[in-house]
C-alpha cells in the first residue's frame, strides 16, 4: 500500500488549495535543471539523462542539450509512441492477419505490429527530420520494415533492413499518413458504411473535429422516407448537420474501397479506377467543406485548412502536457500556432514551442495557486507503460518479448491494458493515475529487467553494471558509491544517506540467503520500482 500512497502524491502535486482561497503571488513554479532535462529527454527519447547531461543541465545548459535530443536516433521511435497514443492505429487485429501472406508465429506477430506502426512512423519521421507538418498529408513516401515491404507495393532498398522510408508503386496520391495501407486497415469501413467511419477518423486526428461529440436532433420521420437510411442522410435537417461535410469527404477515399474485404489483392494496394464510385455510392461529389477536390488533392485540401495546424499543436500539447486540453487552454493553443506560422510549422518548431508552454514545465504550484490551477496542472507526470518499458531498455538492454510478442503492445498474448496501456480500441487514454494491475505488471518488468541487468553484467556485456560493480560489497566505498550513482541515474538526484543505508541493509538480508547477485537484482529491481523513478 505505501507504493501507491507515494506514487500517487508523487503525481499530483501539492495539496490543493481551498476553492475561494485568493493569494497573490506566482501560480505555478517551473521545472528547472536537471529536473526539467530529465522530463524533456523522458519525453523526446523514451531514456534517463546520463551522469554527464545531468551535470550540463545543472550547469544551465538545458537549451543546448535540447538541441542535441533533436538529432537523437532514438526521437523517432519515442514519437511513435506518442502518436500511437493518439491516433490508436496500434491494435490487436486487423481486417488480414499475416497467415494470410505465409506468415506464421514471430512473423505475424511483426507484421501486425508494423501495420499499426506505418501510420504513425510516418508521421513520426516527418516530425524527427524537422520537415512541414504539411507532409502528413501531403508526402508521397510510407514507412515499411522487411515484413511490410514484402506485401505491400514500394519501392524498398535492396539490401536494406529495418524501417525505411520508401514511395508507393502502384500510383496512389501523395497523401501522407492518409495513403497508408496502415490507416485504413484500422479504420476499416463497410459496404452500408461507404467510407464515413474512415472521414470521421481523418477529421478526428487531423483536424480535432470529432463528428461523434455533435448533438443530434431528429425530429418525427416522414414514414415514407424511414425505410431509407441513404435518403434520410440526404434531407432531415438532423442528419445533415454532419453529413452535409462529411459524405463529400467520404467520396473523396474510394480509391480505397474494397469490393471483398477479406482478399488480400483488394486490400494490398490502390484502386484509381474507383475513386470516383462516391458519387455512385454516396450521391454526392468529393468535396472538402463545401469546396470540390479530386481525391489527389485531398491532402492538400486537409494541410490548407486553418484546423490542420491548430489540431496539430492540440495534439502534442495533450501528448507532451500528459493530459487533454480544456477551453481554458486555447488561448495558449492559439498563440502557439500563430507562432508557428511566422517560424515555419515544422516538425522541431512545433515540438520546442510546445516544450516551452508553462503547462509543460509546470513542477510545483506556487503561493498564488486557486483550485484551478490545482486540477488542472500536472506537476509530475507518472511513466506509461511504453516509456517505463523503454527506459529499462535503454538502461538495461532488456526487452520483453514472448513468443516474439512485445507483451506491452499486445493483449491476446501480452498485458498492455494491464500495464496501463492502449488497445486503440476500447481503451483510448493511457492510464494517468496508478492503478493495481499497473504495478503487478511493471513489478514483473522491472523484476526481469534487473535480472537481465546482472547477468549481462557478469557475463561482461552490461549497459547499467559490469562485474567490478557487482563485485563490491556494503561497507566498501565502491559499494557506497556505485548505489548513489545508479539511484541518481535513475531519479535525476543524489539520494540521501538513509536510502542508501536502507538499499545497504537489504542488500546484505538477501546476500545471506541467495548470494550477491539475487542481491544486486533486488536491489536495482528497487531502485526500479521506486516511485522517484517511475515519476518525472
Amino acid at each position: 500500500m505505501g507504493l501507491y500512497v507515494l506514487l500517487t502524491v508523487g503525481c499530483s502535486g501539492a495539496p490543493a488549495p481551498e476553492p475561494d482561497a485568493e493569494v497573490p503571488g506566482v501560480r505555478v513554479q517551473p521545472l528547472e535543471g536537471a529536473a526539467l532535462y530529465r522530463r524533456i529527454s523522458l519525453d523526446l527519447r523514451g531514456a534517463l539523462p546520463t551522469d554527464a547531461e545531468l551535470d550540463r543541465a545543472e550547469a544551465g545548459e538545458v537549451d543546448a542539450l535540447v538541441d542535441e535530443l533533436f538529432a537523437d536516433p532514438r526521437l523517432e521511435a519515442r514519437l511513435t509512441d506518442l502518436l500511437g497514443e493518439r491516433w490508436l492505429t496500434r491494435v490487436d487485429r486487423f481486417p488480414l492477419d499475416g497467415d494470410v501472406f505465409g506468415y506464421q508465429g514471430e512473423e505475424d506477430a511483426a507484421f501486425r505490429d508494423a501495420i499499426g506502426e506505418e501510420p504513425v512512423r510516418l508521421a513520426a519521421r516527418i516530425v524527427a527530420d524537422d520537415r512541414p507538418w504539411s507532409e502528413v498529408v501531403t508526402g508521397d513516401t510510407t514507412m515499411v520494415e522487411e515484413t511490410l515491404a514484402a506485401i505491400w507495393p514500394v519501392a524498398y532498398p535492396e539490401g536494406a533492413s529495418g524501417w525505411q522510408e520508401v514511395r508507393w508503386t502502384d500510383g496512389r496520391p501523395a497523401l501522407g499518413v492518409l495513403g497508408t495501407n496502415g490507416f485504413w486497415w484500422r479504420y476499416d469501413t463497410s459496404q452500408g458504411n461507404l467510407n464515413r467511419h474512415r472521414a470521421s477518423a481523418l477529421a478526428q486526428f487531423l483536424l480535432c473535429e470529432d463528428y461523434l461529440s455533435r448533438p443530434v436532433a431528429v425530429a418525427a420521420l416522414d414514414p415514407a422516407l424511414a425505410e431509407s437510411v441513404e435518403e434520410l442522410v440526404h434531407v432531415s435537417p438532423g442528419c445533415l448537420g454532419c453529413h452535409a461535410s462529411l459524405d463529400p469527404l467520404a467520396s473523396a477515399l474510394f480509391g480505397f474501397w474494397w469490393l471483398d474485404g477479406t482478399s488480400e489483392q483488394e486490400l494490398v494496394v490502390y484502386h484509381p479506377e474507383r475513386e470516383h464510385l462516391g458519387a455512385y455510392y454516396l450521391d454526392v461529389e468529393p468535396a472538402w467543406y463545401g469546396t470540390p477536390v479530386e481525391p489527389a488533392e485531398l491532402g492538400a485540401a486537409v494541410a490548407a485548412d486553418d484546423r490542420f495546424g491548430r489540431c496539430a499543436v492540440q495534439t502534442w500539447a495533450e501528448l507532451l502536457w500528459r493530459r487533454p486540453v480544456d477551453p481554458d487552454d486555447f488561448t495558449v493553443i492559439a498563440a502557439l500556432e500563430a507562432d508557428l506560422g511566422e517560424v515555419g510549422f515544422t516538425g522541431h518548431a512545433l515540438l520546442r514551442a510546445v516544450l516551452e508552454t508553462e503547462a509543460y514545465r509546470a513542477g510545483a504550484l506556487g503561493p498564488g495557486a486557486t483550485a484551478a490551477d490545482a486540477e488542472r496542472t500536472r506537476t509530475r507526470r507518472m511513466m506509461s507503460d511504453l516509456l517505463y518499458a523503454s527506459v529499462l531498455a535503454d538502461l538495461t538492454g532488456f526487452q520483453w518479448r514472448e513468443s516474439g510478442i512485445a507483451v506491452l503492445q499486445d493483449d491476446e498474448a501480452g498485458y498492455r491494458v494491464l500495464a496501463g496501456g492502449v488497445d486503440g480500441r476500447t481503451v483510448t487514454r493511457p492510464l494517468f493515475e496508478p492503478g493495481l494491475t499497473r504495478a503487478a505488471t511493471l513489478e514483473r518488468l522491472a523484476e526481469a529487467a534487473a535480472s537481465h541487468a546482472v547477468t549481462e553484467g557478469q557475463a561482461g556485456r552490461g549497459q547499467l553494471v559490469d562485474a567490478a560493480v557487482l563485485a563490491t560489497r556494503p561497507g566498501d566505498d565502491a559499494f557506497r558509491a556505485a548505489l548513489s550513482g545508479l539511484r541518481r541515474r535513475a531519479t535525476g538526484a543524489l539520494p540521501e544517506a538513509a536510502v542508501l543505508d536502507d538499499d545497504a541493509a537489504m542488500w546484505t538480508a538477501i546476500e545471506a540467503v541467495d548470494g550477491a547477485d539475487a542481491a544486486w537484482t533486488a536491489t536495482l529491481a528497487v531502485i526500479f520500482r521506486d516511485p522517484a523513478f517511475g515519476v518525472y
